[in-house]
């Protein structure tokens, strides 16, 4: 790939979003985390809805030097970036226990707090405190809905009712 550039873009959906990944069985619900293959696909739909085919798509797949690469998609409120959390131990001092039991559930942290764990190596209790404050808003704004899905069988054509299925709305 030539030069590379980081371009980011806020995507807003004016409708309810479903993102959910697969479990056993089942759906599992409410993943907050659009993956790239996700958008990849959705693009390559756009694609085909305003131009009638993809062919000239093709090249983005079998080219070892693509124009350009798509992350995942993030959840943002108003300026805050949200990042994943590193798998790196926070921390070189002793956590209070409450404290480490709710940001150990904190899956994305914002931007600033990501960069600074992984320019210093590590946050401070007080970092910790502030990234579970800031996720609690991020949960504050999304309603999750849940409705049963029907699925039918192709090889006997029995129907069941065992598959869930969730939408995220931001309000």
């Amino acid at each position: 790939m030539g030069e590379l550039g980081l371009h980011l873009y806020k995507l807003q959906f004016f409708e309810p979003l479903h993102l959910g990944e697969v479990g056993v069985g089942v759906e599992k619900v409410s993943s907050l985390l659009c993956h790239s293959d996700t958008l990849w696909s959705a693009i390559v739909e756009a694609w085909a809805k305003l131009y009638g085919e993809v062919t000239e798509l093709s090249g983005f797949w079998e080219d070892k030097d693509p124009p350009f690469l798509i992350s995942s998609a993030f959840i943002y409120i108003e300026e805050t970036l949200f990042l994943p959390k590193p798998l790196s131990p926070p921390s070189k001092e002793k956590v209070e226990t409450t404290l480490w039991k709710e940001f150990k559930k904190v899956p994305f942290l914002p931007k600033e707090i990501f960069e600074r764990w992984l320019s210093e190596g590590y946050i401070s209790e007080h970092l910790m405190e502030k990234s579970v404050e800031e996720f609690r808003k991020v949960r504050n704004l999304i309603k999750e809905s849940t409705r049963p899905r029907v699925t039918i069988g192709h090889a006997a054509f029995h129907s069941s009712i065992s598959v869930a299925y969730t939408q995220l709305r931001a309000h």
